[in-house]
Parts: C-alpha cells; structure tokens; sequence
C-alpha cells in the first residue's frame, strides 16, 4: 500500500509585483483613456496566474505519486524475478531475522493457522480439573524453507498445556517462509497460543 503523504509536497507564495501605473487628469476626471487598462483584465490576469500556480503544483504532485507507484512496481517486480530463479543462488539467506519486510506465516494466514490449532490441540485432562487458562509463547525459528525448528516455551502456564503446544506446532505443515530484500530468510518468531478453560 502506497502512503502519499501531503507533507512531502510544500506550497510556495508567488508574490505577483504590482503594476505601477500612471494616473493623468483624463482618469481621475472619469474621462477614460484608449490605453488606461481596466481593472476587470487586471483581476483576470490574477485568477490566470492563480490557477497556473495550482496547476503547476498539481503536476508536481502527481509526479511525485507517479514515482512512488513506479518504485513499488520495481519492488515487485524484483520480488517476481528472485522468486522464478531456480538456481537458487540469490533466493535463500540463512541470516536469522526477528523484524522482517514480509513475516513468515501459517499456509493461509491467521485463520487457517488458529483453525489447525484447534483441530489439533487436546486440552489437557490435569487443565481442565485445575480450570487452568492462559497463553502459552512458543519461540519457534521458521526456516527459510518453511520448516519450524528450535521451538520451545518461552512463557508458559503449566506443564501440561506447554507440553501439548510443543506436540501440535511439531505437526505443523512448512510455513510460507519470510522475506528480506528479495530473499527468503529465516524468522526467529513467538507464537502465543490460548487456552480458554470453560
């Protein structure tokens, strides 16, 4: 999403100068003259270059709105090229990331990961009897393959319920790896996981 922020744009003042004009006898009789201009074209002339100023700064602006649009299509473009590149010699980074430009995800997002949680998740019989709830964090490094690795408790709430976190996010399918300036790349990441007792 392009953000165009007004404030990179700054209007100028354009001080028009004053058009000094000699004034005779004929004029301040009421007598007009064949070459006293009127004041009705003076004022015209104004609101011409009035409009002139705000067409110019329209230009600029969308100028500007037109490079922003340009470089994102670059980016993508690049994201597109790396991607195809079956060589794999430009694709994969084994640079660890915590704050990424694209995050790592669940194949289908959030909602898809949340319903795979709760397909797979058995609350614990000890949890249940001892009304335990709470959100377990799970540390989990998402490959810049997809796969998870090194995931452990980073905060839990009780032994039962963290061991059974541990079981279900080890069944999980390969994730849609993170990206870093065109490079998929692995991402150190917490997982929270709820547990609700009824």
């Amino acid at each position: 999403m392009i953000d165009y922020k007004t404030s990179d744009f700054s209007l100028q003042e354009v001080k028009i100068p004053k058009i000094e004009q000699k004034v005779d006898n004929q004029k301040m009789l009421g007598e007009p003259t064949k070459d006293a201009p009127l004041v009705v074209e003076e004022e015209e002339r104004e609101k011409k270059e009035e409009e002139k100023v705000k067409e110019d700064v329209s230009k600029e602006n969308e100028g500007t709105a037109e490079k922003k649009l340009e470089q994102q299509a670059k980016v993508e473009e690049n994201l597109k090229t790396v991607s195809s590149d079956t060589s794999g010699t430009n694709l994969y980074s084994e640079e660890i990331f915590m704050k990424v430009e694209i995050p790592a995800e669940f194949p289908g997002g959030p909602i898809a990961f949340g319903k795979f949680v709760g397909e797979n998740i058995k609350y614990p019989d000890y949890a249940i009897k001892n009304k335990v709830d709470g959100i377990v964090y799970v540390h989990v490094i998402v490959g810049n393959d997809g796969t998870l690795s090194d995931i452990k408790i980073y905060k839990g709430i009780e032994e039962s319920c963290n061991n059974e976190v541990l079981r279900v996010l080890k069944l999980s399918p390969k994730w849609v790896p993170a990206r870093q300036k065109a490079k998929f790349v692995r991402q150190r990441m917490i997982v929270p996981i709820r547990f609700r007792s009824q």
